[in-house]
């Protein structure tokens, strides 16, 4: 999968998931996949946080101060505002924790509100089975038949800086201008601001990721 179709593809995923206007589609593993692969990418922030040794927030501070880029303390506020934090069985860990156990159950926890199941990791096994098989085993398992069918388009530069764009505005409410993503993209003659890196990296062409 190239860094083009990524971007487009979290771009479509994170718009069904928080634009309430974007009605969501039947589920597909494609879809189910790159759900399970952002919790998996915050796993793998948290890991790389607690290796490094950098501050956490104490549970004194308010959350809503808290640095950008702390990642326990984004989950523990995604805790927060999910769970009963009174509740005799809750307890949420404080953002300086460094049990990584501890962070996984949690991360877990956030991710099963999406995602009832893990049926998107059978793809493989579906898929080499004989089409009488393969029916046998999501009619046993309750997946529906074009569950795994959903395929990842092609993606242009220009597709992935607007899917760039769109996560961005969606995340922080300002939407970038769309030369800033780099890859090529002329810059307007007016602008002084050159973009500080591109986006995807490019060399000769697109670096093609690994798969999910």
């Amino acid at each position: 999968m190239t860094a083009e179709q990524v971007l487009v593809l979290i771009d479509r995923v994170t718009a069904y998931l928080l634009d309430r206007d974007i009605e969501a589609p039947s589920r597909t593993a494609l879809l189910d996949a790159t759900i399970a692969t952002i919790y998996q990418k915050v796993t793998a922030s948290i890991e790389a946080e607690i290796d490094s040794a950098s501050p956490a927030l104490s549970l004194a501070e308010d959350l809503d101060e808290r640095h950008q880029y702390d990642e326990r303390a984004d989950v523990v506020a995604a805790c927060y505002q999910t769970v009963d934090p009174d509740s005799e069985y809750c307890e949420i860990p404080d953002p300086d924790c460094v049990d990584m156990e501890i962070w996984q159950e949690w991360i877990d926890r956030l991710r099963d509100r999406i995602l009832p199941d893990q049926d998107w990791g059978l793809e493989a096994m579906a898929m080499d089975l004989p089409p009488d098989k393969s029916a046998a085993l999501k009619q046993s398992m309750g997946i529906q038949g074009d569950y795994f069918i959903d395929t990842v388009a092609d993606a242009s530069v220009e597709e992935a800086a607007t899917a760039w764009c769109n996560l961005l505005e969606r995340i922080t409410g300002v939407r970038p201008e769309f030369w800033r993503f780099g890859a090529g993209i002329p810059m307007p003659e007016n602008a002084s601001i050159p973009p500080p890196y591109d986006v995807l990296s490019f060399s000769d062409g697109p670096e093609p990721l690994e798969d999910f």
